[in-house]
Order: structure tokens, then sequence, then C-alpha cells
């Protein structure tokens, strides 16, 4: 470094024509500017200035550094100012992870939104419901269940998520519809795991009676799901039972009519207070590039405000 501030030095000597104007323009003594110079000289072992009284000369080594200097150092500034422009006006590659009902639903639709504001970023995009998180998968930005945070991210909730008790109609005309929670353990129920590896439960209460005694209902059958929470919803569609899921997951379904409510009297609780949570995880600032943090800022702008209609 300390040869690259003489070199710099020596440039600004070349420019200027003599050591007074460069000392004026560097704010050093002329004195500490000549010695600079005489200490580059002597560790290349040549000559690179003619001096006078008046002026300084250019020998024919100097004007070969010169030009060779100054292309180097406007690379340099050139680097400078792009990273400066970069860290001022995002631009580069952010990788996202997200749940994937709520990537779908969600995150999809703002992102035409993000990549006009910022027209210098690209995205990686990771749906998916087995619970890697970003310290694994090294996503910089991860949407995921409330139950898997992460403590050396920030994280802040962007919504919770109702349960639903479904099945098929086929299964429901086959094997009637349970009118109370303890005649759940006489139907075929589609188990799941959670991305922590646990059995998926949750507590079954009358509607407006949170505080009475619910009913935990845990989904267990012949079939269990595992990773991916999307296909519980294609093993109610398919007839293989009742199971609990999210309502965001089966709002087309209902609307379609290839899902229907049981027990719609009884409100469902996830087993945990974060059952259900829809968090946005991300670094802290101190450790966030600039398009991360763009980023971050633009999703928790849009995020916290989607609104979900609710089924019928």
């Amino acid at each position: 470094m300390d040869l690259l501030r003489k070199l710099w030095l020596f440039t600004q000597v070349a420019d200027a024509g003599s050591f007074t104007k460069a000392s004026q323009q560097t704010g050093m003594t002329v004195a500490a500017v000549s010695k600079n110079v005489s200490q580059l000289e002597a560790a290349l072992g040549a000559k690179l200035l003619n001096r006078t009284t008046r002026m300084v000369q250019l020998t024919a080594e100097g004007q070969q550094l010169l030009e060779q200097a100054q292309d180097a150092f406007s690379t340099l500034q050139t680097a400078m100012q792009e990273v400066d422009t970069s860290q001022r006006q995002p631009s580069g590659l952010v990788r996202i992870s997200s749940v994937t009902a709520y990537g779908r639903l969600a995150l999809i639709p703002v992102l035409p939104e993000l990549l006009q504001r910022y027209p210098g970023l690209s995205l990686d995009l990771s749906l998916h419901d087995s619970g890697h998180g970003p310290s694994r998968r090294g996503e910089d930005i991860h949407i995921t269940w409330g139950e898997e945070y992460h403590g050396d991210k920030v994280c802040k909730r962007l919504m919770v998520m109702p349960l639903v008790l479904v099945a098929s109609p086929g299964y429901l005309e086959r094997h009637g519809a349970p009118k109370r929670p303890e005649e759940l353990h006489e139907h075929e129920c589609i188990g799941a795991t959670l991305p922590s590896g646990a059995y998926a439960r949750c507590t079954l209460r009358a509607r407006g009676n949170r505080r009475g005694k619910g009913y935990v209902f845990q989904p267990r059958g012949r079939v269990t799901l595992r990773d991916e929470l999307e296909t519980v919803v294609d093993a109610a569609v398919a007839g293989l039972g009742i199971t609990v899921v999210t309502e965001l997951n089966v709002q087309r379904h209902f609307a379609e009519g290839t899902l229907a409510r049981v027990l719609p009297d009884y409100e469902i609780e996830g087993h945990s207070s974060k059952f259900g949570e829809i968090v946005l995880q991300y670094p802290q600032r101190r450790e966030m590039s600039a398009r991360v943090q763009a980023v971050v800022d633009f999703l928790l702008e849009k995020l916290v405000t989607v609104q979900f209609p609710q089924a019928d």
C-alpha cells in the first residue's frame, strides 16, 4: 500500500508539472512529496523525473510508468465507482426460499414490482416445505414456518395461517362426516411430519369457546407424508382421508368443490404458538449487502399488508 501511495504521488507530480503544484493539490509539503517520489525511484532503480528549480520533466522510464500507472488507477477508480453505484442502486443475485403455498400466493405476485423498482436485481427462488433453513441451503432470505426460526437471524412475522380440517366429498360420502372431534379416531386420517420430524398435531375447540377443554388430534393413518406439505392436500383431494391443512393451501379446492370442511363448528389451534406462523428470516443488518437489504425492506413493506380472503 505504501508503494501504491508513492506511485500515486508520482502521477500527481507528473500531471502538475512541479512538486509545488502537486503539494498544493495533495495537501502535503513539497519536501514530503519529493521524498516519496525519490523513494519510489530508489525502489524501482530508475530515474523517473528530471528536476529543475521551476519544473520537472519525465524521463523515458517515467513516461512509460506514468502511462501504465494512469491506466491502473483509472481501472481502480472505475471499479470503486461501480461498487458505490451498486450500493446506492442495488444489483446482483438474491436467493430467496419460501414455504410453497405462501410463495405461490403471496411472494411471487409482488416480485414484478420489486424487479421494476430495482432493474439490476435478479432472483433465485426455491419453494418447498422441507424445512431446509438458510444456514443449510445458502439463501439470503428465507420465508418459513415460525417453528424453524434460526436464532442467528432476524425474524419478522408475516402472518398466521388459519388451520382447517378437510376431506374430499368422495371420502365423506363413503365414510360419513364426523359430528364430534372424538369421532375422528374412527376415520382414515392422513398423517404429516413437520420439518422438525415430529408428527403434526392440533387441538380442536368449539368455535367461540377458546378457554374450553380441547380435543388433541394427531392425524395418523395408513398414509403419512413427509417433507412437502403441499402433497397432504393432494392426498386429501385423492380421497385418502381426513387431514389438517392451512386454509391458504385449500381455498382453490373449496371453490372447485374438490375438498370440504370437516367439523366446521370447531376452531383448530396448532400444537404450539408458532404453528402455522409464517416468518421472514434474514441476516443482521451489519451482515447484509445492499441488494439483500433492498429486497428485505421491500418484502417487509409489501408482505405484511397481504390479506387473503377467508374461504366459505
